[in-house]
């Protein structure tokens, strides 16, 4: 992480204080992600999931341009305790991700129990991360490419109502005969696929 691990606040839970040791510091240096992508000539990214251990609000802040221009979806870690000194939280991601046009579409949680009562004790424990699902506002106005890659990337994540929803408002609008047959044969692909069928 480049953030340092609140260890008094990790402390309570034994069970993960372990992986928090700081064994060594070093300095590094960043690059925001839109830099990043641009330098290597990289024009757009469809998804961008992070991981880094409480910087990930940095990260999408050093990727507006890619976020409004392209991307279609975001999967982040989140935290919901301080885990780390002076970390944003999951409600600051969430403020930051709903101001660029993108919806909470699922939330994985975690919990880990305080190192306090026998491990025989049934508690809830405390939920302190998981990892956030967001995806494009599909119904804000944009164009139909964006729109397009934005229902394939729902359908391959098992959300075969968002991208029939989608494709049904693109056959709508789109005028070229030759596209709005296109977009009607994969609505019907995504909306029929017998392996998306739940038991």
């Amino acid at each position: 992480s480049l953030l340092r691990p609140d260890h008094e606040f990790l402390s309570e839970f034994g069970d993960i204080a372990e992986g928090f040791t700081v064994e060594r510091q070093i300095d590094v240096e960043t690059t925001p992600l839109d830099t990043c992508l641009a330098t290597n000539n990289i024009g757009y990214a469809d998804v961008v999931e992070l991981d880094t251990q409480g910087s990930e609000l940095d990260v999408l802040r050093g990727a507006k341009r890619i976020l409004q221009d392209s991307v279609v979806a975001v999967q982040a870690e989140v935290e919901f305790a301080p885990m780390y000194a002076g970390q944003p939280l999951f409600a600051d991601v969430d403020a930051f991700m709903r101001a660029q046009h993108f919806q909470l579409f699922d939330l994985s949680r975690y919990r880990v129990r305080r190192s306090t009562v026998d491990p025989a004790v049934a508690t809830r424990g405390q939920l302190l991360w998981g990892h956030a699902l967001y995806l494009r506002d599909h119904r804000r106005p944009q164009p139909a490419e964006l729109s397009a890659r934005l229902a394939v990337v729902a359908a391959l994540l098992d959300l075969p109502d968002l991208a029939v929803c989608i494709l049904d408002r693109l056959a709508v609008e789109e005028t070229d005969k030759s596209l709005h047959m296109a977009v009607r044969r994969a609505r019907g692909a995504v909306a029929d696929a017998p392996w998306r069928r739940l038991p």
